[in-house]
Order: structure tokens, then sequence, then C-alpha cells
């Protein structure tokens, strides 16, 4: 993953405190390199994105981790993360240009309402076993979603 502003820098920022990555951090290409990289190194830890751990590579451990110290150990398996429950779950941030105090533009509502409809969330919900492993939310983050935009 390269902290280039997307998902890493996300996570490095929102998970991680904004500290930067170990000196020692190599971005590489693909979840699969990571994953070979870590296989490799006696002392590698690797960090990817959206990985179903019941199929990864049995050259490593996919490790449980708690949120805090003595708390309960998640893995990053899909009800975990639609739980919201594993530690490093991140979610999907769409941003829109908005005049501040202004309205949407009924153009951009309705693609929101799109993305938070139930066929959007279905369209999200068929994407699980693709490369980015999409998550719809949660019925109460949903509800929180539309009531939010519908606020705007």
């Amino acid at each position: 993953m390269r902290d280039d502003g997307g998902f890493a820098t996300n996570l490095r920022i929102d998970k991680l405190g904004g500290l930067p990555f170990s000196a020692k951090y190599e971005a590489l290409p693909t979840r699969e390199d990571v994953i070979a990289a870590v296989a490799n190194d006696v002392y590698g830890i690797g960090l990817t994105g959206w990985v179903n751990a019941a199929k990864t590579s049995t050259d490593v451990r996919v490790l449980p981790l708690s949120e805090k110290s003595g708390g309960p150990l998640k893995t990053p398996d899909y009800n975990d993360v639609a739980a919201g429950a594993y530690p490093l779950s991140a979610y999907l941030h769409l941003y829109v240009d908005r005049v501040p105090g202004q309205k949407l533009t009924p153009f951009i509502k309705e693609y929101l309402r799109l993305a938070l409809s139930d066929e959007g969330q279905q369209l999200v919900r068929d994407q699980r076993e693709s490369e980015e492993g999409y998550v719809p939310l949660s019925a109460a983050d949903l509800q929180r979603e539309r009531e939010k935009l519908e606020a705007l």
C-alpha cells in the first residue's frame, strides 16, 4: 500500500494517530506481493487492504487485533469488518464540492441517495469478493448517513 493519500494514508492518520510508517516501510504493488514478502522474511509484518483471511496463503498468519489492551481479539473476516469490530476497518469516504451554507445540487444529492439506497448497498455487497472487498454499511450507519444527506 502506497502512502499516497488513499487507503494507507487514511489508515495511518485515522488508526495510527498520524504517525509515520517505519523507516523500513516498503510499499509493494499488490496484496500478493506483500504476502509473498512477509512469507520470505522471518521478521516480516505486512499490512494490506481487504484480504479474505480464510483464503490467505498458509505461508503467513493473519493476526487478530484488539482495539485496546486486554480487549477482544478480532480478525479481518467479513463479519468483523462489517460490524466495525476489526480495529483496522476503514470506511469509504465520498467527498463532494459544495459551497458552504448552500444546498447540494439535485444531481449530486440524487447520486448520493443512490449510493445509500438499498440498490446501491447491494452493489457494494456484490463486491465482497472483489480485490477491494467492499462491505455495505450496517443498518444503523446507513440510517445515520441517510439522515445526514437529507439535512444537506
